[in-house]
């Protein structure tokens, strides 16, 4: 009896922890996809559908930067002057599936709380103002957290914050 009352607080903190990692990760994971979708629409979204399939299909556009000093004749100043200039070229795309995630992620689920992917995680987006601008925000958590004093969330819909709780 006195070996179950030390071993069961020790069985529910390691079967936390062990819990917590994996949805630590989907969080993370989720935090990923959303930065790509507001990099391409300006805004976080709230729906998971519309997020996974925006993973699924959509691609980034891969862009080299070059800059250079182009040599000119200034016709005021009757010299020979530099201009700083930028040169842009596009390589090509590349699907944001892969390069976010491994072959193997299974997006479908991006949206399940794991290591059972039952429940879904409550996604929200919206926008704050500070300091006169508005800022794009969102937050992700976990609605039946294993341990109800440390429940799980990325973001935030009061600051602009895209960190855990944990972190």
């Amino acid at each position: 009896m006195l070996i179950k009352i030390i071993l069961d607080p020790i069985k529910f903190e390691n079967e936390t922890n062990y819990r917590y990692d994996f949805i630590k990760d989907k969080l993370i994971d989720i935090r990923s996809a959303q930065l790509a979708y507001k990099e391409k629409t300006g805004q976080f979204t709230n729906d998971f559908d519309e997020l996974i399939m925006f993973v699924k299909t959509d691609s980034f556009v891969l862009v080299q930067k070059t800059d250079t000093l182009v040599e000119y004749y200034n016709t005021v100043y009757r010299e020979t002057q530099f201009k700083d200039t930028m040169l842009i070229d596009t390589l090509g795309k590349v699907s944001i599936l892969d390069s976010l995630f491994t072959k193997q992620y299974p997006i479908d689920s991006l949206a399940y709380v794991p290591p059972i992917n039952k429940v879904k995680f409550e996604l929200r987006a919206g926008v704050i103002n500070k300091s006169k601008i508005d800022v794009p925000v969102f937050e992700a958590k976990d609605p039946k957290p294993y341990d109800i004093t440390k429940p799980l969330v990325i973001g935030s819909m009061i600051e602009a914050n895209l960190n855990g709780n944990w972190q």
